[in-house]
């Protein structure tokens, strides 16, 4: 199976809304298989309605300003001093 950017790019753009309605940063996995995709999110509690509408409207009104999307390399330290922790993730990245 091999990747698809669009779904790749969604769940980017899903993870930053949930990040910013919830105030969560750590990712805990992420499934992507051809045209679906699942986020998973540690968060103490369960969202609420309101909160997931903010989430879909949130990621909906990102995909509407058609930002396009660059691919960028960086050291970790450079990483980490223009993004800090919202770069990382509680699971290990898969094997090259």
């Amino acid at each position: 199976m091999k990747p698809n950017p669009k779904i790749d790019s969604a769940l980017h753009v899903l993870k930053g809304a949930v990040q910013k309605v919830l105030d969560t940063p750590l990712t805990t996995s992420v499934y992507a298989e051809e045209n679906k995709g699942r986020l998973t999110v540690e968060y103490d509690g369960v969202p609420s309605a309101e909160q997931i509408r903010d989430i879909e409207s949130l990621a909906n009104q990102k995909i509407g300003e058609d930002v396009p999307i660059e691919r960028i390399e960086m050291d970790r330290q450079e990483a980490e001093a223009k993004f800090g922790n919202i770069i990382y993730d509680k699971f290990p990245s898969p094997p090259m």
